[in-house]
Formats: C-alpha cells, sequence, structure tokens
C-alpha cells in the first residue's frame, strides 16, 4: 500500500509537471495550474491528497465536470480551454485530440501493463460489475444472471437498467467488457438487446442503475 501511494504521488506530480494540454499561445498567466477531471469524489480525493502531500497544496485547482459536459468543453473549446491538465475518459481524449490535436506528449516514465498514446497515461483503474437486487429477482422469479449477454435475455424485459453511452464513461466499462467476451460483431449485438431491455431505466449518471436496483424499481443493473 506504501508503494502504490508513492506510485499514485508521483505519477500525479510528473503529469502535472508535465502539463497535459497543448496551452501554447493563449497569452494566459496563472500561478495555479488549472485541472479538471470528471473523476468520481473518491478518485479527486485521492488526488487532492498526493498533490498536497507531494508539494503541490495550492499550486493547483481542481475542477470537477460530469464526462459528457467534460467531453464536450474538450471537442468545442480545443487548445483554447483554459485547463492545463484534464484527466478524462480515453474515448473522449482520443476524440478531442483527433479533432483539435491539443495535447502535448507526456515526456516522464509512465510503465503501465498496457501501450497507449503518447500524449495520456491511466491514473485511475475503473471496473463494472452485474448488481442485483435478490428480493426483486425472487419475488419476479427471474433466474441468476451468469453473465452480461445473459442481461440480453427477452425475460428480463423492463428489468434492467445501464447508464446511456452519450453521458456516462459507465456505459464504456460496460461496452469494453461486451467486447472482450464477444468481439465487437458480438457486442453490437448484445447491447442492443440489453438496451431493448432497458427501456425506460437507461440512466444519464453512472450511480443511476444502482439507485434504481436498491430502490426495486429494477432487478438488476449493470
Amino acid at each position: 500500500m506504501k508503494r502504490w501511494k508513492r506510485a499514485t504521488a508521483a505519477l500525479m506530480a510528473g503529469v502535472i509537471l508535465a502539463s497535459g494540454t497543448l496551452m501554447a499561445g493563449c497569452g494566459k498567466k496563472n500561478d495555479q495550474v488549472i485541472i479538471y477531471s470528471n473523476a468520481d469524489d473518491e478518485a479527486m480525493t485521492a488526488m487532492k491528497n498526493a498533490l498536497d502531500n507531494n508539494g503541490f497544496k495550492d499550486k493547483y485547482i481542481l475542477q470537477s465536470f460530469g464526462t459528457s459536459e467534460l467531453g464536450g468543453k474538450l471537442l468545442a473549446e480545443g487548445t483554447n480551454i483554459e485547463a492545463d491538465l484534464i484527466t478524462m475518459s480515453s474515448f473522449y481524449i482520443d476524440s478531442a485530440q483527433q479533432q483539435n490535436s491539443m495535447f502535448k506528449d507526456l515526456t516522464f516514465d509512465h510503465k503501465t501493463l498496457t501501450e497507449y498514446p503518447s500524449y495520456y497515461t491511466p491514473i485511475t483503474a475503473q471496473e463494472g460489475a452485474i448488481i442485483v437486487n435478490a428480493e426483486l429477482m425472487k419475488e419476479k422469479n427471474l433466474p441468476m444472471p451468469k453473465s452480461l449477454k445473459d442481461l440480453a435475455d427477452p425475460q428480463y424485459k423492463d428489468m434492467v437498467s445501464v447508464t446511456d453511452i452519450m453521458s456516462s464513461s459507465t456505459a464504456w466499462l460496460l461496452i469494453q467488457a461486451l467486447v472482450s467476451a464477444y468481439g465487437e460483431d458480438g457486442a453490437k449485438d448484445v447491447l442492443t438487446k440489453i438496451y431493448e431491455n432497458a427501456g425506460p431505466h437507461i440512466e444519464d449518471s453512472g450511480s443511476g442503475p444502482i439507485k434504481k436496483v436498491r430502490a426495486g424499481e429494477v432487478a438488476i443493473g449493470f
């Protein structure tokens, strides 16, 4: 755990010094590094702790945005964006770079298990899970799902809640898991049927499905 904390701190320090977005020629004069992030509260707290405990207290401004909101800013503002650094879902970063060529290459050593483009590196790990309301499952006489593909079964119609791919990075976790398990063509078919089953329970926020499962509005969430 101590090694992990040190690694996290070193990574955050390196990212800030590298200044992840290209701001040259913007005429910006601000002593504090501005960081935009779509991270959840827990990850924001971890980033603040890593920065503050390694000499960067009061040297940055960390601002939180929803995933779709920050994604829209990246695409619309490009190199005119106020931030020096962002933490964001890779899909949006790749899209913004393709459209605006707005990010610098990272120059510090960042050892990762997988190769990534030169202008970003992962700082958090995110996982998805199938969540069930066991009482409602029993009441509705529904079998326990054993895979993501099971969520596409018509017997779960209106009993599934997932997130909207246009507004939540949680949806990308689902898509990545589907592609990993069933390939791109298989993932497209399964996802279409899952969305059909979800119907009115397609949520904008990643926390939406678990709230609906807890409330007993649906039996299964991702």
